[in-house]
């Protein structure tokens, strides 16, 4: 659990509604603020009117695959340094990530426990 008054907020881009659902009882489990976008207009909306502590992206989004909305994050300077997880099994997606810093690859195939174990430490260096 999240020991701070104001629980970190997540935004979670994931077109899949079942990886979606675990990702939001795990995330809201762990104490995070989750706010779920299910393609890449709506996560980056989302973020335009509320900038999050950290972004799980998934790579294969309608409405802007995940490298796009990455690439746009990382263009603008208030979301520039927000930490972002590609959470993705699609090789494409090691591939785009070269471009961009501060952004890590977590593989579904890994399973959640490897992206929890990002999220803290995402909230470690916050």
């Amino acid at each position: 659990m999240y020991p701070m008054a104001t629980p970190p907020r997540g935004l979670v881009a994931e077109a899949d509604p079942h990886h979606a659902g675990l990702l939001d009882m795990a995330l809201k489990g762990a104490g995070w603020s989750v706010r779920l976008c299910e393609d890449g207009v709506q996560a980056l909306v989302a973020v335009g009117n509320d900038v999050p502590d950290a972004i799980v992206l998934d790579y294969r989004l309608p409405g802007g695959d995940g490298l796009e909305v990455l690439r746009r994050l990382r263009q603008n300077p208030g979301t520039r340094m927000v930490p972002i997880i590609m959470y993705s099994d699609d090789p494409e997606a090691r591939d785009g990530l070269g471009h961009a810093p501060g952004t890590v690859l977590v593989t579904k195939s890994a399973g959640l426990g490897a992206l929890m174990s990002r999220m803290t430490d995402i909230l470690a260096m916050a």
